[in-house]
């Protein structure tokens, strides 16, 4: 904790962690991140984004806020700066609504405006933003056009939680559904950018949904924490390619272990 907090004041323990300079891009979408991982008695959260050195345009954010834990993750079109500066202002749209307390459609209404008139028309950020109510276990989001999340319940792969997609952020339009899912102590839901699945071997193949459930399934049965998961999950994703990643691969695990009350 003294680490963390201390390293906002100077770069030595920036400069210990890295093993190479990082691009001007990585540099804004990791001063963009909250923390890597977050547990309460309520919630566990783990998140990682990979290449740590060249990064395109995605990013994730959460908060946990009083009987909420409110979250987004976006993957920007194209790459490099353009691609991350795209999504930097997709996360603060968002971050000021959640501060504002606005909720989730008027959020994905100011987020679109933003980068319409910031980029213009023809840009646009996939996302899946939204919120668990931390008493009840509800699980609230907006699909913009992005990959759909992935359930764990009871040591199973559950299948995907479907939510109708909304335009991607950029793109106008209104909000086509406003999904919710109730969750069980236990539950373990995974939001991730299709850098994950669609990562390649030498040979060609792909990483796919089905290697990345069996991931998950594995994880869960070994109790492995939700921010070790993550870790070896884009371990695991890297270790595949057995390359340099041709897009970025974000993911960001939720575990609800239940009310207290």
């Amino acid at each position: 904790m003294v680490l963390v907090t201390k390293s906002r004041y100077g770069d030595l323990w920036v400069r210990a962690r890295r093993s190479e300079p990082l691009s001007p891009a990585a540099e804004v979408q990791w001063d963009l991140l909250p923390p890597l991982s977050c547990s309460t008695d309520e919630v566990g959260v783990g998140g990682i984004l990979e290449p740590a050195y060249e990064i395109g345009g995605d990013s994730f954010d959460y908060a946990v806020n009083g009987s909420q834990l409110e979250f987004a993750i976006v993957d920007a079109i194209g790459h490099g700066m353009s691609a991350v500066l795209m999504s930097a202002a997709a996360i603060n749209s968002l971050r000021s609504s959640r501060r504002s307390g606005l909720e989730l459609a008027a959020a994905y209404l100011q987020a679109d405006q933003t980068i319409a008139t910031q980029f213009g028309h023809s840009y646009y950020v996939t996302g899946q933003f939204g919120s668990i109510d931390i008493p009840t276990g509800v699980l609230t989001w907006i699909n913009a056009g992005h990959v759909l999340p992935m359930l764990v319940r009871n040591g199973s792969y559950a299948g995907e939680l479907r939510c109708a997609a909304s335009m991607p952020v950029g793109l106008g339009g209104p909000v086509v559904e406003v999904a919710s899912q109730a969750l069980q102590r236990g539950d373990r839901v995974l939001f991730y950018t299709d850098g994950i699945t669609e990562s390649r071997s030498p040979d060609g193949a792909f990483f796919g949904r089905e290697r990345l459930a069996d991931f998950l399934v594995r994880a869960a049965l070994d109790r492995v924490p939700v921010a070790e998961t993550a870790r070896r999950l884009s371990a695991s994703v890297i270790d595949y390619v057995n390359t340099a990643l041709s897009d970025d691969a974000t993911l960001l695990l939720i575990e609800y272990h239940g009310s207290r009350t």
